[in-house]
């Protein structure tokens, strides 16, 4: 790495002709490895750090090109190269969201480190809804499910309409039965299919 101010002219690219002051820096790391481009203001300061590049020794690396910092290592991550990608079928696919991360210096593979602990629901658990109040100023029902061409409906009716009546409020496609009618309450299957 370079020291502040230090950076050579042979690393500093002009953005544009008619704008010399701004110049882009190439950051360079190990050898082989990509470059790192940031802005700098002007052509005698120090690029700013990408905030990946502002680690400590006691953070790991996990994503390719980060130092991997396992006890002391000074590796870089490398990945693994996909195989049997599945992605034009249906991605994202396993192969390529399986960890592959690797550091040749000390052994370390991503694919052996144990899963991370499951974060603790904060929330309040599933509870299902009260079903809503029935009106019985209206011919008003709950649907039940009964058999794959049936469905039960249970409800209300007022008490001054016939039981013709509700049936028209309540058949099913193919017709129906009450299975219990009085009292201000009904039962009816109604069928579907």
């Amino acid at each position: 790495m370079q020291v502040a101010g230090s950076t050579p002219a042979a690393l500093r690219t002009p953005i544009h002709p008619a704008s010399p002051s701004l110049h882009i820096d190439r950051i360079r790391q190990a050898p082989g490895h990509l470059s790192r481009w940031v802005w700098s203001p002007s052509p005698g300061s120090w690029p700013m750090r990408l905030p990946r590049e502002q680690t400590n020794m006691s953070e790991l690396g996990y994503c390719e090109g980060d130092t991997c910092g396992r006890d002391g290592c000074v590796g870089v991550i490398e990945s693994h190269k996909v195989v049997n990608c599945s992605c034009h079928t249906s991605p994202p696919c396993g192969a390529c969201t399986a960890p592959r991360g690797y550091c040749d210096a000390c052994g370390w593979e991503e694919s052996e480190d144990p899963p991370p602990p499951p974060e603790v629901y904060k929330g309040k658990p599933w509870q299902p809804t009260e079903p809503r109040p029935l009106d019985p100023t209206k011919v008003d029902w709950r649907f039940v499910p009964h058999t794959h061409f049936s469905m039960i409906k249970e409800g209300v009716y007022p008490q001054h309409m016939s039981r013709e009546e509700v049936e028209l409020e309540v058949r099913g496609t193919f017709g129906g039965r009450f299975e219990q009618f009085g009292n201000g309450r009904f039962k009816y299957i109604a069928y579907t299919d």
